[in-house]
C-alpha cells in the first residue's frame, strides 16, 4: 500500500502544479491583456495630439502667409515684426546699422572690381 499512496501524492502534487500553473497563465494574460489596452489607449491619444497639432500647424501657416504688414505693406509679417519700422539690418538684423553698410553682407563692389 506504501506504493499507491505515493502515487495519490505525486498525484496532488501534479494537480496542484497544474493549478498553479493555469492561475500563473491567466495572471499574465489578465496583464497582458491590460498593458496592451493602455498601450492601444496611449496610441489613440498620440494620433489625436498629432492631428491636433497638424491643424493648428496648418492654420497657423495660412495666417502668417497672408499677413501683411501695414508699415512696410510687405507680406508674411504684421507691423510689430517690421525690421524696416524698428529700423533693423535687413541682412543680419543690427540696430547699429543698414544693410548698405553691414559689415556680414557680401560687398558687391569688391566682386565687381576683382573680376575687372
Amino acid at each position: 500500500m506504501t506504493n499507491l499512496e505515493e502515487m495519490r501524492k505525486e498525484v496532488d502534487l501534479l494537480q496542484k502544479e497544474v493549478e498553479f500553473q493555469k492561475n500563473l497563465a491567466d495572471y499574465w494574460k489578465r496583464r497582458w491583456k491590460q498593458e496592451y489596452a493602455e498601450k492601444i489607449e496611449l496610441l489613440y491619444k498620440n494620433i489625436e495630439l498629432e492631428m491636433k497639432y497638424k491643424e493648428t500647424s496648418h492654420a497657423d501657416q495660412a495666417m502668417t502667409s497672408r499677413a501683411t504688414c501695414g508699415y512696410c505693406g510687405k507680406p508674411n509679417h504684421t507691423e510689430n515684426e517690421c525690421w524696416k519700422k524698428s529700423k533693423k539690418c535687413l541682412y543680419c538684423g543690427s540696430t547699429e546699422h543698414q544693410i548698405s553698410s553691414c559689415p556680414s553682407a557680401p560687398n558687391k563692389r569688391k566682386k565687381y572690381s576683382a573680376a575687372n
